[in-house]
């Protein structure tokens, strides 16, 4: 190891190094803190905070009281905030590509005359969001089915159904045979929260899934797929299993129809001409606040993102928000864990190290210090996570940082109190039962 030398050398010979005394000051100042990055005890105190975070991780799955404390957590996402709080909403322009129509209450002939008098109007594609699973009247039945074979792009949608024994979807739920054969494409409704609706929020999206052999579309993307192929191949080959939903906003951030608009005979629909129709629940009034659970989810747009009381957005919406990211191709990436893992790990150190030059040099303020430190970081984090995700859509996985950093002043002063003293005691001990 060669060392610094504080004499100053004004001749210059064959393989002489000349350092300059004042750099040697500063190699001289910086040594202590250097230490503090590169040392044992450093090395032990992050493993010792990953550890502890990886425990808490999963340790809580076995333990039933838990559970209502874990869902409570584990259905929040930061990136609700950034949808729900911290969004310009008014720079969101409305999707005029795009038009809900409410079915509210109508039965299945009220439903064909919707149908046809929206068909005159030239749209480029209708979707139905809407299972009609067996006959009824032979005459609704039949007007419906007239009234579908005269739309010339009609998407009609399932359900597929998962079976945990083998671990995927094994069968298709489709709609009433006469009305199945109407349609000229068919994609599947399940939204990823089905298995716990009252609960779960609607925040990813399944581009197509594998039922038996054959591949099934979302239900959003085959309505793209008949009205702009390009933009779904350009999902598709993303090849992701799931895609986080980029949400433009309720039914007031889209064209939207009440039943009874449509239906009446003095309306003027030729604004949907050319344009995407999505038929479906909207409540018996789009207006209306839900007060059931039919067909009805929470979403990050949700104003209480905490302590929910109520699921936000219809089926129909949702899958407009969907058609609406597809055509604009507003996909969010999201950073994968190997770089998570490396920032965490990096913040770690550093983090640790500034605590062990405090415990060092600054011992009288060092609870204060730790603990605005830890708040700093968390704080810096989460706005920087709000920032890149609303204007670059990319989504940072700081959930291990923010864990680690939370454990990090704690697990840092049981390990120089507790740990470390009780590891030497026992190595003295030893060496002297051995001696």
């Amino acid at each position: 190891m060669m060392r610094c030398s504080a004499q100053a050398n004004t001749g210059v010979g064959v393989g002489t190094i000349v350092i300059r005394p004042e750099l040697c000051y500063i190699c001289h100042l910086h040594q202590g803190d250097m230490r503090a990055f590169l040392n044992w005890d450093t090395f032990f105190t992050c493993l010792l905070i990953f550890a502890t975070t990886t425990a808490l991780y999963y340790i809580p799955t076995n333990f039933d009281f838990l559970n209502p404390i874990k869902q409570a957590i584990g259905d929040f996402d930061i990136t609700d905030m950034a949808q729900s709080r911290f969004r310009d909403n008014d720079a969101i322009a409305i999707d005029t590509s795009i038009v809900l129509v409410n079915l509210s209450t109508l039965n299945r002939a009220g439903i064909a005359d919707m149908v046809d008098k929206l068909n005159a109007a030239g749209p480029a594609v209708i979707g139905i969001d809407a299972m009609f699973r067996k006959p009824k009247s032979p005459d609704a039945d039949s007007s419906l089915a007239q009234a579908f074979r005269r739309v010339p792009h009609l998407v009609l949608g399932c359900k597929i159904d998962y079976d945990d024994s083998v671990q995927a979807f094994d069968s298709v739920e489709t709609q009433c045979d006469v009305f199945a054969r109407c349609a000229e494409r068919t994609g599947f409704y399940n939204v990823i929260s089905d298995d716990d609706k009252s609960f779960r929020t609607v925040r990813n999206f399944s581009p197509k899934e594998m039922v038996n052999t054959d591949t099934v579309l979302n239900f959003a993307a085959a309505v793209c797929q008949a009205y702009d192929a390009t933009s779904t191949m350009r999902l598709l080959s993303r090849n992701n299993s799931t895609e986080q939903i980029y949400f433009r906003g309720g039914t007031q951030d889209f064209y939207n129809l009440d039943a009874e608009q449509v239906l009446d005979s003095s309306a003027d629909l030729s604004f949907i001409r050319n344009k995407i129709v999505l038929i479906g629940f909207i409540g018996e009034r789009i207006d209306t606040v839900p007060h059931s659970l039919e067909d009805v989810f929470f979403t990050p747009l949700n104003s209480n993102y905490a302590g929910r009381a109520f699921p936000d957005m219809y089926g129909v919406v949702i899958h407009a928000n969907v058609v609406s990211q597809i055509l604009h191709r507003q996909y969010i990436n999201e950073m994968p864990l190997w770089l998570a893992l490396l920032l965490s790990f990096v913040m770690c150190v550093s983090t640790v190290a500034c605590f062990n030059i405090i415990e060092e040099h600054l011992p009288f303020w060092y609870d204060a210090l730790t603990i605005a430190i830890f708040l700093l970081q968390s704080l810096a984090l989460t706005f920087l996570h709000i920032v890149v995700f609303n204007n670059l859509h990319y989504k940072l996985n700081i959930t291990v940082s923010l864990a680690a950093l939370a454990l990090t002043p704690t697990l840092h002063e049981i390990y120089h109190n507790s740990i470390k003293p009780l590891f030497w005691k026992a190595v003295g001990k030893f060496r002297r039962k051995k001696a």
